[in-house]
């Protein structure tokens, strides 16, 4: 609905709309990244789920706005609302591809900073403690993912543990160590790409790419923390 109304308002009003759809991308772009964390790679699960909660919304704008009647008869602007979501949705597919298991578990699973003096979150016990670890080795286990999906993750991280020698080993040798990583689609990224089809197939090909994603993360956050 704000890239719609962005495209719509010029001047100062288009400056503010283009804000607040930029805010809304970017927790979109995380919510969507917890959801392949916790469930795993599932783009038409999670449109479906996507498309029930705008029909929710949508008939509640009806139920409760004062000139509710109004809302979707307009067809054109339903065609671009439709088209925007679409657009949207196919850059934010296209990045969570892009996102390796180590690096979204790097980010879900950092500890919060603790509350004063090492003081633990209020309302919580001891049995709470229990049930959070519980929940966390829940995550680490892939227990929410689809079998198929699951059972590929969880065999690549295990080569990945055991081959971690050799993987830095061509990282450092036939790939500089990363050091022309740069930004997704620049040149940098592109001969690097190149190099590790070269090189590398199967497991090993499928870690160095995470490896050069993850560092991209790392040396850009204020370029990619948002979809694009």
């Amino acid at each position: 609905m704000y890239v719609v109304l962005a495209a719509h308002a010029t001047g100062d009003l288009h400056t503010v709309i283009r804000n607040v759809a930029r805010d809304e991308i970017k927790h979109l772009a995380i919510l969507s990244a917890l959801d392949r964390y916790l469930r795993g790679p599932r783009p038409w699960g999670r449109l479906a789920e996507l498309i029930a909660t705008a029909r929710a919304q949508y008939r509640s704008h009806q139920r409760r706005r004062s000139a509710g009647d109004y809302i979707g008869t307009n067809r054109i602007s339903a065609f671009e609302v439709i088209v925007a979501h679409l657009l949207a949705e196919r850059r934010i597919r296209r990045w969570l591809a892009s996102l390796p298991l180590h690096a979204l578990t790097a980010v879900f699973e950092t500890p919060s900073a603790p509350i004063g003096d090492d003081a633990p979150s209020p309302g919580l016990d001891a049995g709470d403690g229990d049930a959070l670890r519980a929940a966390g080795e829940r995550r680490r286990e892939l227990a929410y993912w689809a079998p198929g999906p699951r059972a590929a993750a969880i065999a690549q991280r295990a080569w990945e543990a055991a081959s971690a020698d050799a993987i830095e080993r061509v990282m450092a040798g036939d790939l500089d160590g990363l050091a022309h990583a740069g930004l997704p689609g620049s040149v940098d990224d592109r001969q690097t790409r190149r190099r590790i089809r070269r090189i590398a197939s199967g497991p090993l090909r499928i870690a160095l790419t995470g490896c050069l994603r993850h560092r991209q993360i790392a040396l850009n956050r204020h370029e990619l923390a948002r979809p694009g």
